[in-house]
């Protein structure tokens, strides 16, 4: 099994901006995440907020160390098996939907990258109850 690293990853809906980016690394052998969730009026008037923690609130967790062990994570994220996505799924008949963009890498295979628009890989819900595991509702 290849030494898990990093992992990145980011979702959102087109039209209405509302998404959120998910990062988890390994540091000092602990499993550590960071997430954030952005909506329009978020991104589009940052001027009427008076501080990251107002905009924001609970939905900007930066730098936690995860209950789950890095061992652990690495190896329910190894059977989701991102190496073996294609490089990129879309569904050409949608025309607003949601994208998603992933970066996983071990120190073995280095960053591999893969990503989608309105379309997934089959396991999709399994990744994503994986990364749920770690850092919770998002």
């Amino acid at each position: 099994m290849a030494e898990f690293v990093r992992l990145e990853y980011d979702f959102h809906y087109s039209m209405s901006m509302i998404g959120h980016k998910i990062t988890i690394w390994v540091e000092d052998e602990k499993l550590h995440y960071s997430k954030s969730v952005h909506s329009k009026e978020m991104l589009r008037s940052p001027e009427k907020f008076e501080s990251i923690e107002e905009m924001f609130g609970e939905m900007f967790i930066n730098d936690r160390i995860s209950d789950m062990p890095a061992q652990d994570f690495a190896e329910k994220i190894a059977k989701v098996n991102i190496p073996g996505w294609d490089e990129e799924y879309e569904d050409p008949c949608v025309m607003d939907g949601w994208q998603w963009y992933v970066e996983y890498e071990t120190a073995e295979d280095g960053v591999i990258e893969r990503q989608g628009s309105n379309a997934k890989p089959r396991n999709w819900t399994r990744f994503r109850k994986v990364l749920a595991e770690v850092v919770g509702v998002f």
